[in-house]
């Protein structure tokens, strides 16, 4: 910016909770992991100010499978809310 500099830099960490690869994981464990969950963080030095950005991002928090590779091509499967509110209760309660 002119004869200024701003740094940046992106960092992301993904939870080693409940890994795997997109079509063979999903939704949430007995724990309250989502599958692939990912924080990422965006950094912004500029002169003597700071800004972090946070932005979070995992698999839907339910009991939910999608058998196969080809999507579209099969039905969710998605067990009863009832079955998934604990699991899903225990992941909302690991951000507060």
């Amino acid at each position: 910016m002119g004869h200024l500099t701003a740094k940046v830099a992106i960092i992301s960490r993904l939870s080693n909770e409940r890994v795997g690869t997109r079509f063979n994981v999903r939704g949430v464990n007995d724990d309250g992991n989502v599958a692939n969950f990912v924080e990422t963080e965006q950094l912004i030095v500029y002169e003597e100010q700071e800004s972090s950005f946070i932005q979070i991002r995992g698999s839907v928090p339910l009991f939910w499978e999608q058998p196969g590779i080809n999507v579209g091509a099969h039905k969710i499967k998605l067990r009863t809310v009832e079955i998934s509110m604990p699991a899903f209760e225990r992941c909302a309660n690991l951000f507060e």
